[in-house]
């Protein structure tokens, strides 16, 4: 059986080590870790599953709550999306080939770069088209 106090100490220690990556990440009531910037809402989850081994799992959300409904449809059609306390979330996994607490921090930054260069290409996109008709 997963010992819980496992899967707290290990949240725990990639919350540590992603504070040391993002200034001002901090765990907000829902047990996500929470981050902006350049005007971004950020949110990170933390998950770890034991079949027969330890597996570890990083994901990004980036808030598109404030984005047009039109347009927030179409993102939700195109990449994976959750509601998390009622705001509209885009969300993509952390990918690495080993799922140690350090690679999917490490891996991180890129991720976060990615989710949100997509999703600002991909609304650019669709407003432009909206605004054409």
């Amino acid at each position: 059986m997963f010992d819980i106090n496992n899967a707290e100490e290990r949240k725990q220690k990639i919350f540590n080590l992603l504070k040391i990556k993002f200034e001002g990440l901090y765990e907000n009531n829902l047990g996500f870790f929470e981050y902006s910037v350049n005007n971004k809402n950020i949110l990170f989850e933390y998950k770890t599953y034991r079949y027969k081994t330890v597996t570890n799992i990083l994901k990004v959300y980036l808030d598109i709550s404030i984005v047009e409904e039109d347009i927030k449809k179409l993102c939700k059609i195109h990449f994976n999306c959750a509601n998390i306390d009622n705001r509209d979330w885009v969300e993509m996994e952390v990918d690495v080939f080993f799922d140690t607490l350090n690679n999917l921090v490490k891996y991180s930054n890129k991720t976060v770069s990615k989710i949100i260069y997509e999703t600002d290409i991909y609304i650019s996109e669709k407003r432009a088209e909206r605004n054409k008709k």
